[in-house]
C-alpha cells in the first residue's frame, strides 16, 4: 500500500547572497539546510585572471580570524560540510577573495574581496 506522505525538499535554514562590493550585484548564493552543511551556488559567470583563484572564507562574529573553506571554480556549485567548524550562525560573514592560484599564502585573505555577504536565518 502506498502512503500519502510526500517528502518536502529541505528548506534552507540560512541563506547568504554574496554581492560584488563595487557594484552590489549578486554573484553567488550560500544555502544551508542545516548548520553543518552549506552549498555555494553561482548566479553567473566570473572571469578569474590567469594565475589567480577564488578562495571561499567564513567568519562568525566572535572568531579571531576568517577560516578558508577552500578554492572555488568559477561558475561551479560547491557543497561543503562544516564538520571542523562551529555551527553556522546568524550574521556569519562569507566572502570570496581573489588569491594566488594555489590559495592564500598566509592562511588569511590577502587579495581583494570579489563577493561578500552575511548569513540570515530564514
Amino acid at each position: 500500500m502506498l502512503s500519502n506522505v510526500t517528502t518536502q525538499p529541505a528548506v534552507p535554514e540560512y541563506m547568504v547572497v554574496l554581492l560584488a562590493p563595487q557594484t552590489q550585484s549578486a554573484g553567488w548564493v550560500v544555502q544551508a539546510a542545516n548548520r553543518q552543511e552549506i552549498q555555494l551556488i553561482p548566479l553567473g559567470t566570473f572571469e578569474v585572471p590567469e594565475g589567480k583563484a577564488l578562495e571561499f572564507w567564513t567568519k562568525a562574529d566572535d572568531w579571531q580570524a576568517p577560516v578558508s573553506l577552500g578554492l572555488v571554480e568559477p561558475g561551479q556549485p560547491l557543497r561543503l560540510r562544516l564538520d571542523q567548524l562551529p555551527p553556522l550562525e546568524d550574521n556569519q560573514l562569507f566572502e570570496l577573495t581573489l588569491e594566488d592560484e594555489t590559495g592564500s599564502p598566509t592562511g588569511l585573505p590577502t587579495g581583494p574581496i570579489e563577493f561578500i555577504g552575511r548569513a540570515v536565518e530564514i
